[in-house]
């Protein structure tokens, strides 16, 4: 069924409900089945722990990896243009 496509009155009468919700007989099975239908507020993570999350997942740091390599000093003439290709990866 493509329930997006049905104007309201319809999609409402296909889920054999209203817009004020379940009431009469359906409605205490329906509260012991699945529960109270209530929005519950979710704890918030600290500003800075969530940028250190950013900085600290597996591509970040694979990121940070090969940026620290490229910019490894090196002693041949052609490796020594790897430190300007390192300095996009820091920025």
């Amino acid at each position: 069924m493509q329930i997006h496509g049905l104007d309201v009155e319809k999609s409402l009468s296909s889920l054999k409900t209203s817009a004020a919700g379940l009431a009469g007989p359906r409605q205490p099975g329906a509260s012991r089945s699945s529960g109270r239908n209530r929005v519950e507020e979710v704890g918030r993570e600290s500003l800075l722990v969530g940028l250190a999350r950013e900085f600290t997942h597996f591509f970040a740091v694979t990121l940070w990896v090969g940026a620290a390599l490229a910019s490894w000093p090196t002693t041949s003439t052609r490796a020594r243009a790897w430190p300007a290709l390192a300095w996009p990866s820091w920025a």
